[in-house]
């Protein structure tokens, strides 16, 4: 009999315990059907005056002339309209799953440009709160069958997400991965941030899940982000997962299928297939920009010799994909010397003897400023010129860098292109400032500097002036050699011969030849010297040899010169007296 009553107390319970859970999954459920409503309600509420006022932005921007002040508040109010826009799409995307309701509309899309637009969406407010932003990819275009705006607000939201748990300083890093072996693509964001502890990791994902304690308090979510990813991905085929340890960041990484054989028929837009725009009318960039690189091929170098007499670069950068690639897309042209930092690139710079060199802004141990600070303070290096890759946009750190003595600023992401272009220009403007300075000098004119673009410091100037103005005095001599120029300056050999190299792209050798030739041509004009005295007068002893050299720098001999330019003279003459 008590064993009887014993199961039947028991029995109660356990249907009490079921029906009690019963009751509060149903009020969670009420509550979450609460959620939803609210959020769907205000959703469509909001999404008619941001639409008009969107539609306002742009019908100013395409019919009314701005100033530049007015353009650049437009242009804020715009990012952060169609921001807010996203924002509230993603609410009703989110209303449209819990309710079974979303339907995929698949086109093959390039992710680069949908990672970079959301990426432009985020530069500002990582600019203020200076973290870095890096993208990576392991191709120019990566194509992929997905539902392009859903897959925006995943990138979207992941970025959000990054940047709520990255302290200032930090740094966010996009990898996008083409992996064909897998048959799948990679999207990682890894941030620097606080981390997530192991036992939260899977709860993350769950709806209206909160982290406890964002970085910036002001902007804390609403608990449906990663919910909304992971959904999202889950209704394409692909997964999603993190790796975190406390203190140490996270990664979150998206995983999709390549091809669209997972898809029904139904879902699948082939219109679209061959567009070079995606669903909002933008066409894809064909400038590919990159301010990083991975792959399995980014672990490799590219097996090339750079050309015979190719200039020198040193490539200063911490990130090893990032470094390789560079390396890899500039060998071509120039030998490439490495450095991880600040700190061994000064070593570096004393070893290799570089060109130029191209530095990464935020580097441990030394950044990017006091690199530049240092070199410009050392007579040893200071002419060297220096191009500064960064991911910060303020112009104040523009302006600091230009301050510090850099050459070049390109922000992150950068085209390859204009790095190349910058590069060849800054060394064409050096062998510039070194013409003017020869052809000033050898009219016996004072030597002035007014190249744009150029950081030449004090002493460089007063380096280059004293050795012009010492050629002036001494071209005569034919037995002048580059040790009596060496001593005159108080320098060493090898330090003359670096100074000038880089600040002329002349040996000290070209650069006295080519100083003679140019004297020599000067004096031609005058028409006061047959072409004998005026090779004695700048220091040859043959005149066949002088006229060898005449050659090669003018391509023509000095008496077709000299007949050439009387002709010319005669001809203007006649020409002013008819």
């Amino acid at each position: 009999m008590l064993a009887a009553l014993a199961v039947l107390v028991v029995a109660y319970r356990i249907a009490d315990s079921v029906l009690r859970i019963r009751r509060e999954a149903a009020v969670e459920q009420n509550l979450t059907d609460l959620k939803l409503r609210f959020f769907t309600n205000i959703s469509h509420e909001l999404r008619t005056p941001l639409t008009l006022i969107l539609g306002g932005i742009e019908d100013v921007r395409k019919h009314d002339q701005l100033s530049p002040r007015g353009e650049t508040s437009l242009t804020l109010a715009h990012r952060n309209a169609r921001r807010m826009l996203t924002l509230i799409n993603q609410l009703l995307d989110f209303r449209k799953i819990v309710k079974n309701k979303m339907e995929l509309k698949i086109s093959r899309v390039d992710l680069v440009p949908l990672v970079e637009d959301a990426l432009d969406d985020f530069r500002e407010m990582a600019s203020e709160r200076r973290i870095e932003l890096l993208f990576t990819v392991s191709s120019r275009s990566i194509l992929v069958w997905v539902d392009p705006e859903r897959m925006e607000s995943v990138v979207y939201n992941l970025l959000s997400n990054a940047l709520k748990f990255t302290p200032e300083g930090g740094r966010i890093e996009t990898i996008l991965s083409l992996r064909e072996a897998e048959e799948c693509v990679l999207l990682t964001v890894r941030d620097t941030g606080i981390g997530i502890p192991k036992e939260k990791q899977e709860q993350i994902f769950e709806r209206f899940a909160q982290a406890s304690r964002a970085v910036d308090s002001t902007m804390k979510g609403s608990g449906i982000g990663l919910s909304l990813c992971r959904d999202i991905v889950e209704l394409h085929h692909g997964t999603i997962g993190v790796e975190s340890r406390p203190g140490e960041g996270a990664a979150f990484t998206v995983r999709l299928r390549l091809g669209n054989a997972h898809f029904g028929m139904e879902q699948i837009d082939f219109s679209q297939a061959g567009s070079e725009a995606d669903n909002h009318g933008r066409t894809h960039r064909t400038d590919y920009m990159v301010s990083d690189y991975t792959s399995a091929d980014s672990q490799r170098r590219t097996d090339v010799l750079p050309p015979k007499d190719a200039q020198k670069i040193l490539l200063v950068e911490d990130n090893r994909e990032l470094r390789i690639f560079l390396y890899n897309s500039l060998i071509d042209t120039y030998h490439v010397v490495e450095a991880d930092d600040g700190v061994e690139a000064l070593g570096k710079i004393r070893t290799e003897q570089p060109d130029i060199i191209v530095t990464d802004l935020m580097m441990p141990r030394m950044d990017g400023i006091e690199l530049i600070d240092k070199i410009r303070h050392d007579f040893t290096m200071s002419h060297l010129p220096i191009i500064m890759l960064t991911a910060r946009h303020s112009p104040d750190d523009r302006v600091k860098a230009m301050e510090f003595g850099a050459d070049g600023y390109i922000t992150k992401p950068f085209s390859i292109e204009l790095l190349l272009a910058r590069i060849d220009n800054l060394l064409t403007q050096r062998r510039a400032l070194f013409e003017r300075f020869s052809t000033q000098s050898a009219r016996n004119k004072a030597v002035e500097l007014s190249v744009g673009d150029v950081v030449v410091t004090d002493r460089d100037e007063e380096f280059l002036k004293e050795v012009m103005s010492w050629l002036g005095t001494h071209i005569e001599n034919s037995e002048l050699t580059i040790d009596q120029l060496a001593s005159h300056l108080g320098v060493g050999r090898t330090t003359m011969y670096n100074k000038l190299k880089s600040l002329t792209g002349k040996s000290p050798v070209e650069l006295i030849k080519e100083y003679r030739i140019t004297k020599a041509q000067l004096l031609l004009r005058t028409g006061q010297f047959s072409v004998s005295e005026v090779a004695y007068r700048v220091g040859f002893s043959d005149p066949g040899y002088f006229s060898r050299c005449f050659r090669e720098q003018y391509h023509m001999s000095p008496a077709e010169f000299l007949k050439t330019h009387h002709l010319k003279q005669n001809q203007d003459k006649e020409s002013k007296k008819s």
